[in-house]
């Protein structure tokens, strides 16, 4: 560790070069990159669970056919918290759906419940397909025991 902390110290300029060269030629790893590091920051800031990889985020894109769980577009995907952070909504495969900017925006910080029946996109077999998904059965999540 001592050694990586003298090589950062001797190599500053260069490595911050690299790092700002990579970031301009990779946008979008760089975005998803931030991205995540955002989450994670704010997940261990509320004290809450951050248990989400790449392939956690592909799979739930897949499962919803690569289309916004809430309105069924089929546009830029942003990970949505189906509990809010601010709720105690933690970064798991139990709380993460994928919405496009425009549906995460307009949720904000709502609880599903109370937000998605009365939103212009509603669709009651959407609405099945995420409770679903995240193993809610009669409103009630039934997570499973590891």
């Amino acid at each position: 560790m001592r050694k990586c902390k003298i090589y950062y110290q001797e190599n500053t300029d260069t490595i911050k070069k690299r790092t700002k060269e990579w970031a301009k030629n990779n946008p979008e790893r760089n975005k998803e990159l931030s991205s995540l590091k955002w989450h994670k920051y704010r997940s261990k800031k509320e004290k809450l669970d951050f248990r989400y990889t790449k392939k956690d985020w592909e799979t739930c894109k897949e499962h919803f056919d690569y289309r916004c769980a809430y309105c069924n577009k089929k546009e830029d995907l942003t990970r949505e918290h189906f509990v809010p952070v601010s709720k105690e909504g933690e970064f798991t495969i139990n709380n993460i759906i994928p919405a496009c900017g425009s549906c995460n925006s307009s949720k904000g910080n709502k609880l599903f419940h109370e937000w998605y029946p009365s939103y212009e996109h509603y669709s009651k077999k959407r609405e099945k397909q995420i409770l679903k998904y995240l193993g809610y059965n009669n409103n009630i999540q039934q997570l499973s025991i590891l």
